[in-house]
């Protein structure tokens, strides 16, 4: 996890030798500075399908745009449910525009997460010994 530092945009750009992280200067969007949708516009760009984009608890509708590129992009998308955010503005904006395929809280947020980073897991998710049982991903509220 990378923590994006005040009055920077966060972007991700695909290179020959990896894909890296670029810290960016430029104007606020929307007021933000860093601003979710900046870095999940370029999710979408650099990624497309391959993007996750979540919205956790927040006030505003930063990231709500950018959502929804990266859910055009055929990227997974993700908001934080309205019973577990503290503050439900940015994930709401997003649910309310249509571009969160998923609607998940915040308890089984991390499996949501891991099940779409190992989709070998996703048909047996939480069924391993041990295990607690969760949900796979997929489109719809949890």
């Amino acid at each position: 996890m990378l923590i994006c530092p005040g009055s920077r945009h966060m972007k991700v750009k695909r290179l020959p030798l990896g894909d890296v992280v670029v810290l960016s200067d430029e104007p606020r969007v929307n007021g933000h500075r860093p601003s979710a949708d900046v870095l999940f516009k370029s999710m979408a760009e650099e990624f497309g399908p391959k993007s996750v984009a979540v919205l956790m608890t927040g006030m505003g509708d930063d990231g709500a745009s950018g959502m929804g590129a990266v859910k055009a992009a055929g990227g997974m998308t993700i908001a934080q449910s309205e019973e577990s955010c503290v503050v439900y503005g940015m994930p709401k904006a997003a649910i309310d525009r249509g571009f969160a395929l998923r609607v998940v809280g915040l308890d089984i947020l991390a499996n949501t997460l891991q099940a779409q980073a190992m989709p070998e897991r996703r048909n047996g998710f939480g069924n391993e010994p041990g295990g607690e049982g969760g949900k796979a991903a997929g489109a719809g509220r949890d």
